[in-house]
């Protein structure tokens, strides 16, 4: 197995089926969430990664990221909220 497999066939489905009851929950739906995504390949795209940078925008922030800033100034044909 590579380790992205491990991570989809593995890790995620042991943290849903043995769900975290601590802060970091939410975290590891997002987590879970961005995996699906580059399982699906979406993150190929512009409108995946910017969907990627959108949820990974929400989880551990310290202080502001520029990932979104940087990626509405690259990409222009898309929308990216925040």
């Amino acid at each position: 197995m590579n380790r992205f497999a491990d991570l989809r066939d593995e890790i995620v489905p042991f943290f849903q089926e043995h769900q975290l009851r601590t802060a970091k929950r939410d975290n590891f739906e997002k987590f879970a969430k961005i995996i699906e995504i580059m399982d699906q390949g979406r993150h190929l795209t512009v409108p995946g990664i910017a969907e990627i940078a959108e949820i990974s925008q929400t989880m551990n922030q310290r202080k502001p990221s520029e990932v979104l800033r940087i990626l509405r100034d690259h990409t222009p044909t898309i929308s990216v909220s925040h």
